[in-house]
């Protein structure tokens, strides 16, 4: 199976549309990838209250084609076609919260349905199979009956993650399931600031919501080896109890749900967003490590649109700088070989994006979270202040949170929090 891009869209790559880029794994000596498809999707139609943009970025790991197919094939259908999606107002203010909630629900049913799908329709037979040739070897393992076994168990090792983004008239929603990562940018209160944050969640055994969801599972978080919520993926999910890391779980370690965030009212100060699969933030995690990964793939996007005058070719290019830079450090001896593909989503918020970034030098500043979540740092300056009510609530608080260090230690779940 060739480690190719499978791309489903209704427009080429074009100002104004969508861009992306796509680096694929190197070839082994057998000519064959390491790694499997990715896929990038983007789809539009009219609905009845406005136009509906599905941007969809899916890649899949470990033997993961078929299920990344499957994900993106599917995902279309129950979201993309579904009218009661599309049609819904988004542009009624009154009514927003309520839209969110049902689109929300929408999109996390179809992830769920989506991987039920897959398991129901792909892995059953292939399981049947496998219990045939697992009592064949119990008689008598031969070489042919030990490589029949373990070409069936690599089919349904196989997981993919997905990320997507859909503007229903003017109101963006991203939804994120594994470790892919979206990054949005806004113009600043001074024109020549580009603001940049995260808006997808990360699903990672290092992070701290994905930390607490695996204890309650049971699972120590290091032992989960890829993704912590994914598509597929038999032997960390239904057959977890085979996996001698995890199979002392008291329920699947690793689950589908996806993390939704928005809407997002797109107003004229969004400039762009970017799609990004985890191989490629764990790309520029080895090459640069003075900056954050989203603000330094902003800044090479913005130099490529200031330098060229068009968003048609701009993600290729990012891509294939950083391939570069990660090609230089892997002849110096510093990185091992690339084993995966890269791959990037550029999602266009501005019709004038190009012209917005090229009227003036741009400096980034890269942020932890959205406009909806409050910054790393705030003002504690009147928590400080020198009067008696101002002691009392200190000494409450601090009460306060000797208690909680108590409790959590006391059910020894107290651990390490290092900062971002």
């Amino acid at each position: 199976m060739s480690s190719s891009l499978i791309l489903n869209a209704d427009a080429e790559s074009a100002d104004n549309t969508f861009d992306y880029g796509f680096v694929p794994a190197p070839r082994n000596s057998s000519d064959n990838p390491i790694e499997a498809e990715d896929l990038i999707m983007y789809k539009s139609r009219e609905c009845q209250n406005g136009t509906f943009q599905f941007y969809a970025l899916v890649n899949g790991f470990r033997n993961g084609h078929v299920v990344a197919e499957h994900v993106g094939n599917a995902l279309v259908q129950r979201i993309f076609f579904n009218d009661d999606i599309g049609n819904l107002d988004t542009s009624d203010s009154d009514t927003a919260r309520h839209v969110d909630k049902v689109i929300t629900s929408a999109v996390k049913d179809a992830f769920i349905k989506t991987d039920s799908d897959y398991f129901n329709a792909k892995i059953d037979s292939v399981l049947a199979e496998r219990l045939q040739q697992q009592l064949v070897a119990n008689k008598e393992m031969t070489y042919d009956s030990f490589e029949q076994l373990s070409e069936t168990e690599h089919k349904i090792a196989g997981g993919a993650v997905a990320i997507l983004a859909m503007i229903i008239n003017k109101r963006l929603y991203i939804a994120n399931c594994g470790n892919s990562v979206a990054f949005l940018t806004k113009i600043g209160k001074d024109p020549d600031e580009l603001h940049a944050f995260q808006a997808s969640e990360l699903h990672e055994s290092h992070e701290i919501k994905e930390i607490d969801r695996l204890q309650r599972a049971g699972v120590d978080p290091m032992n989960i080896d890829g993704p912590s919520r994914c598509f597929g993926d038999y032997f960390r999910k239904t057959g977890f109890h085979e996996n001698p890391s995890i199979k002392t779980a008291l329920a699947e370690p690793v689950c589908v749900e996806p993390a939704v965030a928005g809407g997002l009212e797109v107003d004229e100060n969004y400039c762009f967003l970017l799609l990004l699969s985890p191989s490629l933030g764990q790309a520029i995690l080895k090459i640069e490590t003075d900056r954050k990964v989203s603000e330094y793939i902003i800044q090479l996007f913005v130099n490529h649109i200031r330098e060229e005058g068009s968003l048609k070719g701009a993600a290729q290019a990012v891509l294939e700088s950083i391939h570069q830079e990660l090609q230089v450090k892997i002849e110096q001896g510093h990185l091992r070989p690339l084993e995966t593909s890269l791959s990037l989503v550029v999602v266009p918020l501005n019709d004038d994006i190009v012209e917005l970034l090229r009227e003036s030098e741009k400096s980034i500043h890269a942020q932890s979270h959205g406009d909806n979540t409050v910054d790393s740092y705030v003002d504690f300056s009147e928590y400080f202040v020198d009067t008696p009510e101002m002691q009392d609530k200190r000494n409450d608080i601090e009460a306060k949170i000797a208690s909680i260090k108590q409790l959590y230690k006391e059910n020894k779940k107290l651990r390490p929090i290092s900062e971002d």
